[in-house]
C-alpha cells in the first residue's frame, strides 16, 4: 500500500510506476492524504496513517446494489480472500488481484448466473458492469 499528496488518481500512479519497476514491487492499494501525520517527535505516525488508509467495504458503504450485484462481489470476495471497498467499485477482478486460478473459479461460479454468450466477453472485461450486462 502507497500513501500520496497530490491529485493523481490511482491508474496514472500504477502507469508511473510501472515503468521503473518490476510488477510486484507496485502496491495494490492508493491512499489519497492531505497530509503525513506526524508524532509529537516530528515523526510519521504509523497508527494516525493506518486510520486514515481504513475504508469502508462495500457492504458498509451507502452504494446501492442490486441482489445480483451483491451475489457478484461476494463471489469475488470469497474468491480472491479480500474485502472489496466503495472504492474498489469501479475494478474489474483482474484489478482486483486475480490470477489464471481464480478466474477458473470465478467462471466456475457465474456459470449459472449469466448468459452461456456473456462468457468470452466476461473474460476480457471482469467489471461488474459487464456482467450485469449478461445477467440471466
Amino acid at each position: 500500500m502507497a500513501y500520496y499528496i497530490g491529485k493523481a488518481n490511482e491508474k496514472e500512479l500504477v502507469d508511473h510506476l510501472k515503468k521503473s519497476l518490476p510488477e510486484y514491487m507496485i502496491p495494490y492499494a492508493f491512499f489519497e492524504i492531505d497530509e503525513f501525520p506526524l508524532n509529537s517527535n516530528g515523526k510519521l505516525d504509523l497508527q494516525k496513517l493506518r486510520q486514515l488508509s481504513r475504508k469502508k467495504d462495500v457492504h458498509e458503504a451507502n452504494i446501492v446494489l442490486s441482489d445480483f450485484e451483491k451475489k457478484i462481489i461476494k463471489i469475488w470476495e470469497d474468491i480472491l480472500e479480500i474485502n472489496i471497498s466503495e472504492n474498489d467499485m469501479g475494478k474489474n477482478f483482474y484489478e482486483l488481484g486475480a490470477d489464471s486460478l481464480s478466474v477458473v473459479r470465478f467462471i466456475s461460479e457465474i456459470e449459472p448466473l449469466v448468459k452461456k454468450d456473456g462468457i468470452e466477453k466476461i473474460l476480457l472485461n471482469p467489471s461488474l458492469e459487464t456482467i450485469k450486462k449478461y445477467k440471466n
